[in-house]
């Protein structure tokens, strides 16, 4: 495991840090067993209640404190498929996996992940989110374009942070990470809120102008010679200042593309009201086994 000390170093400089092995490769193998059974069960519950409401965005609220899995329903009635092949649609799982499984909900307070996290933010932090995101092989359905994860989880005074593990081997094919160094002390752009079909600008006057920006949609052209691509090995882990923009491609080859995001925040940042987020009955988890 990478020391601390640089890892907090190139924090700071560049609004992430890379500690390449911080998990092990059957952990991460046992981290995809739980995920698929997560996958199966929510699965089977909407097979047995046809009134679940399967679109992407209707999914969002409700997995605020639970794992519900996010399905590309584009290519016919999911309910058709047998529960086995469900997962062959899946675009993400979240948005509290650590709330669902004891094998997520351990990264917490696990030395190398939710221990790093905390001592990187400096102060008891909370967990707000945990979700896979799963690239389907062969598929331009998951992908991102340069963005700021500040957009959608905006806190007041800014302090988003987020450990992103690699689940699977990721390189530029395979739609790993992609880098804006030092662009975390750069302008935000304008937070977001959930609307009926995806997320919509929340109009402020002070929101900043970001170079490149029309709207919250960011030219790579003007981030050209700045974007640094970051290829991970399973067990890897990247953690990133929410205000550093990053982007991912699609999924090139054969093989899925697995990876673990775990959002947290300051425990002294509000969450703002816009948010699709909303605080869980008994508040959000503790970071770094506080």
């Amino acid at each position: 495991m990478t020391p601390l000390t640089e890892l907090a170093a190139a924090y700071e400089r560049d609004g992430y840090a890379i500690a390449p092995g911080a998990l092990s490769q059957s952990r991460c193998i046992a981290l995809c067993e739980r995920l698929s059974a997560i996958i199966v069960r929510d699965a089977e519950r909407c097979l047995a209640d046809r009134r679940i409401d399967l679109s992407f965005f209707a999914r969002f609220v409700d997995s605020s404190d639970q794992a519900l899995a996010f399905f590309d329903d584009a290519r016919g009635d999911l309910r058709a498929l047998p529960v086995g092949a469900w997962e062959s649609r899946v675009m993400r799982v979240g948005h509290a996996l650590h709330a669902a499984d004891e094998a997520f909900a351990a990264l917490l307070s696990d030395p190398n992940v939710g221990v790093v996290s905390r001592a990187l933010m400096g102060d008891a932090a909370h967990v707000l989110t945990s979700a896979v995101i799963y690239k389907q092989p062969r598929s331009d359905n998951v992908q991102f374009g340069l963005h700021q994860d500040s957009w959608y989880l905006t806190t007041d005074p800014p302090s988003l942070h987020l450990a992103f593990i690699a689940l699977d081997d990721m390189d530029e094919a395979r739609g790993c990470l992609e880098m804006v160094p030092g662009s975390h002390r750069e302008p935000w752009g304008e937070p977001l809120t959930l609307g009926p079909s995806g997320f919509v600008p929340v109009r402020r006057p002070e929101a900043a102008n970001l170079p490149g920006r029309r709207g919250n949609d960011l030219s790579r052209e003007a981030f050209a010679g700045r974007v640094a691509t970051l290829p991970m090995k399973r067990g890897d882990v990247a953690f990133v200042d929410g205000r550093t923009l990053h982007a991912s491609g699609p999924n090139r080859t054969e093989l899925p593309r697995r990876a673990l995001v775990i959002h947290a925040a300051l425990a002294s940042s509000r969450l703002s009201p816009s948010s699709w987020l909303r605080t869980p009955q008994e508040g959000f988890a503790k970071l770094g086994g506080e």
